[in-house]
């Protein structure tokens, strides 16, 4: 190294190497030049090193730009990391220096790794006396994004629109691929939960009974008939309830146990004619007697009607016009006074007290038991002499336990307190609690995945969702805040304010809000402003209460939905996404999880 440093110097000194003459002044000479190279190169030295300090100053900032510019094309990063070294070094530095860098990037499992390389040329004014005319000063600045100790929330809008250019397709894809790289040689090395919510108008999850967490509501019970059906049910069911209704409550039992019923129906030749449709119900305690008919006959007629052409937002109908049939129901209650003579049956059927059964149902918010009805009774009159009174009495059994039968939805929690807004977990009050509901759109939507670190199987999981029905954003914001939350329903989550551990929300919606537990967008045959608005503001209240308990939430909108809306929702601005394009969303879902990892200097 030392001789190809001076082979410059020994190069000029060889046509002096044969004269003799002035020996001294040519030995001082060259002495001199030795000490000036000697010094001066020094000087040179200490330059390039303060070129190489701040140098790497400005590298440091570059890569530290470069790690955080994941929302950007690899071109683009490049651009914004040379943008922070020129603001840094200094442009005229930059000129002066000849200095140009380049970016570099590596993903290794759940780490990121960013290099900075930067070339400079420095002229020298002492070591160009040997040749040396400039000092080529290299650096490199390295840093990594590495995923923190996290808990993650998807919450994915599953509703119908998702089903339209691709969305739903690219959706699928994009989770996919964020989540792999959570993953190293298969592994989840970073040990990150990840929690996924579907949302339409209603949340799913596993059904099940006795969750102290939801509300099943009470079944509900009905009289039915076996053997019998419509019109006849009805006047014989009213029959059976109402023969004994004037008997006191001691012999109640009995009349009920020694009640016949019978039944008839026939059409008459009546213009126009009438259809019958009667019930006579009969009893005896001791020596008084107890009847009571129930006669209801239809008429039908025809009337003209004139066709009109309906239009709404939903599609336009046609009517008809013409003569269409009319029918018009007539109630008549009779009680037979004791003293009377008992009701004719010829003609009629006999129908069993035995086939009067009560059917219990389930359904929209009714899955529950109920024990201790209440008796219903309520008062009727007579039709013949309009001064009769008379009762109608049923004692309804005990409704069994129904939440087997319940699919596993729910719907919004109650307003009242806020609880359809609100990050906290169910408790003692009622309206704390998770109504238990039909689910909208039948089998469709997906019952939530609770917070884990099998990304194969979550993977998996979202290959599944199907997009439809309506959109209802605040379920999906309360229940993404649920998801991370230590207590019930799911009690994966560390304690809010855990200094360990983040909790981030990711929202992913293409829709504006239309509908909820009390309002929807849609009334009669126009969409509604105000229904928008009512909607708008709990989902608004959701985000804040979700914020407030320190998750950070991401927002994504895929092409359509209340872009003011959503940018709120997000924690910060910088952490909404305004999508053109459902192709968008893997750079997008990147970019959310780049900024989730952890950046640190690493060189």
């Amino acid at each position: 190294m030392r001789k190809s440093i001076f082979s410059g110097l020994w190069q000029r000194l060889n046509p002096f190497r044969g004269h003799q003459g002035g020996n001294v002044a040519v030995i001082f000479g060259l002495s001199a030049m030795t000490l000036v190279v000697a010094a001066g190169g020094g000087t040179d030295v200490v330059r390039q090193m303060d070129v190489r300090s701040r140098l790497q100053d400005a590298a440091d900032a570059a890569v530290l730009r470069a790690v955080m510019s994941s929302k950007m094309t690899d071109e683009q990063r490049e651009i914004a990391a040379d943008q922070a070294f020129i603001n840094n070094f200094g442009f005229d530095n930059a000129q002066r220096y000849d200095a140009e860098g380049t970016v570099g990037t590596e993903v290794d499992g759940n780490t990121t790794h960013v290099t900075y390389d930067v070339e400079a040329t420095v002229e020298n004014l002492f070591l160009q006396m040997i040749g040396m005319e400039t000092t080529t000063v290299t650096v490199v600045a390295k840093a990594q994004s590495q995923m923190r100790k996290s808990e993650i929330v998807l919450v994915l809008d599953s509703t119908g629109s998702m089903s339209k250019d691709g969305r739903m397709t690219n959706l699928k894809s994009s989770v996919k691929s964020v989540l792999d790289s959570l993953m190293e040689d298969g592994e989840n090395v970073s040990g990150t939960k990840v929690a996924v919510v579907p949302f339409d108008t209603q949340v799913k999850i596993d059904k099940g009974s006795g969750y102290s967490y939801i509300n099943y509501g009470q079944g509900s019970v009905g009289q039915s008939c076996t053997g019998i059906s419509g019109r006849t049910c009805d006047v014989v069911k009213d029959a059976f309830n109402k023969v004994c209704g004037n008997v006191a409550d001691s012999s109640y039992s009995s009349c009920k146990s020694g009640m016949t019923l019978w039944y008839r129906t026939y059409t008459d030749s009546s213009s126009p004619q009438r259809t019958y449709y009667v019930a006579i119900a009969k009893s005896k305690v001791g020596s008084t007697r107890y009847e009571y008919k129930r006669e209801d006959y239809s008429t039908t007629s025809q009337k003209w009607v004139d066709g009109k052409e309906s239009t709404s937002e939903n599609g336009s109908s046609t009517g008809t016009s013409g003569w269409q049939n009319v029918t018009t129901w007539v109630t008549q209650q009779f009680i037979n006074p004791s003293t009377a003579t008992s009701y004719a049956t010829s003609g009629y059927t006999s129908f069993a007290t035995s086939n009067i059964k009560y059917s219990f149902s389930y359904g929209a918010g009714a899955y529950g038991a109920r024990t201790n009805i209440p008796r219903a009774k309520s008062q009727f009159t007579d039709s013949s002499t309009a001064k009769l009174k008379g009762y109608s009495i049923i004692d309804w059994p005990d409704i069994p336990d129904g939440s087997s039968n319940w699919p596993g939805c729910v719907i919004d929690r109650e307003k009242d307190g806020d609880w359809d807004v609100s990050a906290e977990s169910p408790g003692s009050d009622v309206k704390s609690l998770y109504p238990a509901w039909t689910c909208a759109n039948g089998t469709k939507l997906l019952a939530v995945r609770a917070l884990g670190e099998d990304i194969a199987n979550i993977k998996t999981y979202v290959d599944k969702l199907q997009p439809s029905g309506a959109t209802n954003v605040t379920i999906g914001v309360q229940w993404g805040a649920e998801m991370l939350s230590p207590s019930a329903p799911y009690t994966g989550g560390v304690p809010f304010g855990d200094e360990t551990t983040q909790k981030y929300m990711i929202l992913v919606t293409d829709g504006e809000n239309t509908e909820n537990r009390w309002w929807s967008v849609y009334t009669g045959s126009k969409y509604s402003a105000d229904g928008t608005a009512l909607i708008n503001a709990r989902t608004e209240k959701a985000c804040k209460a979700a914020r407030d308990k320190g998750i950070t939430v991401f927002v994504v909108r895929v092409m359509e939905g209340d872009s003011s809306l959503l940018k709120k929702c997000a924690s910060k601005d910088e952490y909404y996404y305004d999508l053109s394009s459902a192709s968008e969303l893997n750079t997008a879902l990147s970019s959310v999880f780049e900024a989730i990892k952890k950046t640190r200097l690493t060189q």
